[in-house]
């Protein structure tokens, strides 16, 4: 099972890894008075996750869709889906995260992943100025900072940091701080050859901790 269940890692580290070459093809969205972000609503990438073992495995895409309102406050939806399959096996990964562009802080996250054996949801609501957070069945805490973060919109925000080979980051910006801290590291810039034609991207990792298996999860 938890071979199963790590099927969704290749398809997260593709999508960080294309994420950053998004910036040349899109138009930039202004972050405030401040820089301009490197997406905007509208743009969309669509990708295939691979494994050495089982060749393609699933398809996946990612987005950001209109704003919607929340709790009074305009907000970005981004989402991410990531479909496969390994034999009779049938993984899915559904995940959406309401971001607001202006603080870079998400408000709202949901998460739905299924695999083989198991099936997990989570739901959770953010309260940025009040740095706490509630989720399903009672989960919630306190956050460690006013512009939290989750899964997805983390890697959004990773592509607003300065990304130069050899840079390492160490980001206590999730709204969980059992998760944190986060760290990204960029790795090199690379030539990468996709049905899109040839492009230059940053080979970026991030490991986020991961208290369900004891240890961090790459991405």
């Amino acid at each position: 099972m938890r071979a199963l269940r790590s099927l969704a890692r290749p398809a997260a580290a593709a999508a960080l890894a294309a994420a950053c070459l998004l910036p040349a093809l899109r138009p930039a969205a202004t972050q405030g008075a401040g820089a301009p972000l490197p997406f905007a609503v509208g743009e969309e990438m669509v990708f295939r996750a691979r494994s050495s073992r089982w060749g393609t495995v699933g398809t996946g895409s990612m987005r950001v869709e209109p704003a919607e309102t929340v709790r009074g406050a305009s907000a970005w939806k981004l989402h991410f889906h990531f479909g496969g399959r390994v034999g009779p096996a049938r993984v899915e990964d559904c995940t959406a995260s309401w971001l607001v562009p202006e603080r870079m802080a998400s408000l709202r996250y949901h998460h739905y992943e299924r695999a083989p054996l198991s099936r997990r949801t989570e739901e959770v609501e953010m309260f940025p100025a009040e740095r706490r957070w509630t989720g399903r069945n009672g989960q919630g805490g306190r956050s460690a900072t006013d512009a939290p973060l989750d899964e997805l919109s983390f890697l959004y925000y990773v592509r607003t940091l300065r990304l130069e080979p050899g840079a390492e980051y160490t980001l206590n910006r999730h709204f969980d701080p059992n998760r944190n801290p986060v760290h990204v590291r960029v790795l090199r810039r690379e030539r990468q050859t996709v049905p899109a034609g040839t492009f230059s991207v940053v080979v970026v990792e991030m490991r986020v901790r991961d208290p369900r298996v004891g240890d961090q999860g790459g991405g």
